[in-house]
């Protein structure tokens, strides 16, 4: 009797811990993540929609064993399918059944599963903010953003950037709010990451909640299981630069007078030579 009563007071005092100290985000049908470089932003990501697709899949079942049993006394529930909410993604996910993202579902030529979660990781590379002058892609990106909730009759989007300002006006204007990871502390099986909800207003694009205090006395405490580290690479997009020869030339015993720069490098240059390039490739 006392071990069940030490068991109940330990595990209600993690509760209160939990509760106290921590947050819960409550999450909007597109939900967006920003952060620097290495801050955990495709992990809480991939970790969100994961969970956010089991949940839709328990829906899914309990809704479909209804129906079974409803067509027990009704023909119209008898042969009734429900679809199965799928998860889509634009990264390989390690061990769990998820479809890749295509042209064909973002331009709304075949549409998405009902109920279903997409993940667009670094999505500035997908859909930034100079992509504006195309007036077509604009049309499609805007109806994208604008009916996602509708044509997926209650689906989720988990996107993730480095900065809310390098994305497509058209995602930005459907956002209220977002998470912004500051930081995070891994420790053995889990992480802890430490994050904010900014408010944003698309009018003027600038986050418009600010606070006279530190910035870390604002943020909040998220804890997210190490195991979905497992399912993506955080190096996934190192395949474009894996086979290209690497430059390992070090330099060694610069002299004091020598120290001055005998040479600026500049993207101004690859941009001259990639003209340079084709002018001699028409020559």
């Amino acid at each position: 009797m006392i071990n069940i009563i030490i068991i109940v007071v330990i595990v209600a005092f993690l509760l209160f811990i939990y509760f106290k100290f921590f947050k819960i985000p409550k999450l909007k049908n597109v939900v967006f993540i920003d952060g620097g470089l290495g801050s955990g932003k495709s992990f809480y990501s991939v970790s969100l929609a994961i969970k956010l697709h089991k949940k839709a899949l328990r829906k899914w079942n309990i809704q479909k064993y209804f129906f079974k049993f409803l067509g027990l006394f009704s023909k119209k529930y008898k042969n009734k399918e429900v679809e199965k909410p799928l998860l889509y993604s634009n990264i390989k996910l390690k061990n769990y059944d998820h479809v890749i993202l295509t042209k064909e579902l973002l331009t709304r030529n075949i549409r998405f599963n009902y109920k279903s979660i997409v993940l667009i990781d670094e999505f500035s590379l997908f859909a930034d903010q100079q992509l504006y002058k195309n007036q077509d892609l604009n049309e499609k990106l805007q109806l994208f953003f604008k009916l996602f909730r509708h044509e997926t009759k209650g689906g989720y989007m988990v996107v993730n950037s480095q900065s809310i300002n390098d994305c497509h006006y058209s995602f930005k204007y459907i956002l209220n709010d977002y998470f912004y990871i500051h930081h995070r502390v891994k420790l053995p099986f889990i992480s802890i990451l430490a994050i904010r909800e900014n408010i944003y207003s698309a009018d003027n694009g600038n986050v418009i909640n600010s606070s006279n205090e530190d910035i870390e006395c604002t943020l909040k405490k998220v804890l997210v299981l190490n195991k979905y580290y497992n399912k993506y690479d955080s190096y996934t997009y190192s395949i474009f630069t894996d086979n290209l020869k690497n430059d390992d030339r070090i330099v060694k015993f610069i002299k004091s007078d020598e120290l001055k720069a005998d040479k600026l490098i500049s993207f101004r240059d690859y941009k001259y030579l990639i003209s340079e390039v084709k002018n001699n490739e028409k020559k």
